[in-house]
């Protein structure tokens, strides 16, 4: 990446922001990996405002990354008061590898990275809070799988969460409408920004006063408390202004109602020879790889008297655990004979390829029950909740077998 520092997400590109949560994906995924990534290195932690979640996170995260972080409070250190804020930087920069610091001033975050030698994270600033926000777009991105053409909604103060979601839904390729109270509107200039950023991603920023047009047919909403920390005396006086400005029963009946596994998918365990009340005895379930968790499948199946077919670029025998999987080379023929299909993509890139919701939905039969244990890399909730509209499928499920 280009940037050193991690100030705002409008300073990065839509790939970079992708290749940052693809990272966070595989590292959340084999943490083992990464226990060295940060071996021996040392991260300053700047607290003007104090947090629970902020501190945690971050000193955990270098921990878990073999590196050490530490806690610097304004107490500690002589930030803008005794010693200008550039010689701050200058000389955290000869001790440590990188800087993370939570202020009340945006400027004393972007002054921190224009003196610093090292990388400099924006921990949150009144302005902006980035790295809570790239955590909420990541969940988003983990939960709806693609978020191109989505909606997130934000009700409440026009304050840094505000700012740092309307810079990062273009970068996700999200549609964004920020409701706020009157006088409680974001900074004209973040609006401006973000607009731009927008126009150039073909999304597109809404701020409205109403709150049923920000979540009418949301997809995520979002909101705050009423007073963050540094408004205490404002409180009373904000109580007052955000009466009924809160996500209630009321609020998310207006938004899009998103697919649940309770409402199309069903998802649980496989108990005798039953799946959610779907008779699976005399039934044939095929298996994309053979491996331990594929033979575990495949032997869970036949002892539920089902027929198992199976499919693995490398195996070369016709059959498999004792003669009991029949082995097909040609991945449309096994498709097209399976009532059930199980497959754990991780565990080969050579069948990744094939497994695809066109190729799934097209040649398999139109009562298959679809049983996923990827983690829905390739077929989740989503795409088995239209297949059963569009009537390709009778029925479905996710079973993830870990």
């Amino acid at each position: 990446m280009k940037q050193k520092d991690f100030i705002e997400i409008h300073d990065f590109t839509a790939r970079e922001v992708m290749s940052i949560f693809k990272l966070a994906r595989l590292i959340k995924a084999k943490p083992r990996k990464f226990r060295d990534a940060l071996k021996g290195q040392t991260l300053a932690m700047i607290f003007e405002k104090s947090s629970t979640r902020t501190r945690v996170s971050f000193e955990v995260g270098m921990f878990q990354l073999g590196g050490h972080a530490l806690f610097l409070s304004a107490r500690d250190i002589q930030l803008g008061r005794g010693e200008p804020i550039a010689d701050t930087a200058k000389v955290l920069s000869r001790y440590v590898d990188g800087i993370m610091a939570r202020t009340f001033a945006h400027k004393t975050v972007t002054d921190l990275a224009e003196n610093a030698a090292v990388p400099v994270i924006n921990g949150l600033t009144d302005l902006s809070h980035p790295c809570q926000v790239m955590a909420d777009y990541f969940t988003a991105w983990e939960k709806l799988r693609k978020l191109k053409g989505k909606k997130i909604a934000w009700v409440g103060d026009g304050n840094n969460m505000a700012h740092s979601l309307m810079f990062g839904a273009p970068k996700v390729g999200m549609n964004i409408v920020v409701a706020t109270p009157q006088g409680y509107e974001p900074n004209p200039q973040v609006v401006a920004q973000a607009t731009a950023d927008a126009k150039a991603a073909g999304t597109k920023i809404t701020v409205t006063h109403s709150i049923e047009e920000a979540v009418d047919d949301a997809d995520i909403i979002e909101t705050d408390v009423w007073a963050s920390m540094g408004q205490e005396e404002e409180s009373e006086k904000r109580r007052h202004d955000f009466a009924g400005w809160q996500v209630d029963k009321r609020v998310m009946s207006l938004a899009r109602k998103i697919p649940q596994a309770h409402d199309h998918v069903k998802s649980g365990q496989w108990k005798r020879n039953q799946y959610q009340g779907t008779q699976l005895a005399g039934k044939t379930l095929g298996v994309v790889g053979l491996g331990r968790i594929g033979r575990t499948l495949a032997a869970r199946a036949i002892a539920m008297e089902m027929n198992v077919l199976g499919f693995d670029p490398y195996f070369s025998a016709t059959t498999a655990l004792d003669g009991k999987v029949r082995l097909v080379k040609d991945f449309d023929e096994f498709l097209s004979q399976l009532d059930v299909i199980t497959f754990h993509v991780p565990g080969g890139e050579s069948t990744r390829h094939l497994l695809n919701r066109e190729r799934l939905f097209g040649k398999c039969k139109p009562n298959l029950l679809v049983i996923n244990d990827s983690r829905g890399e390739v077929v989740d909730e989503f795409a088995l909740a239209d297949a059963l509209k569009e009537k390709k499928i009778a029925g479905a499920a996710i079973d993830v077998y870990q």
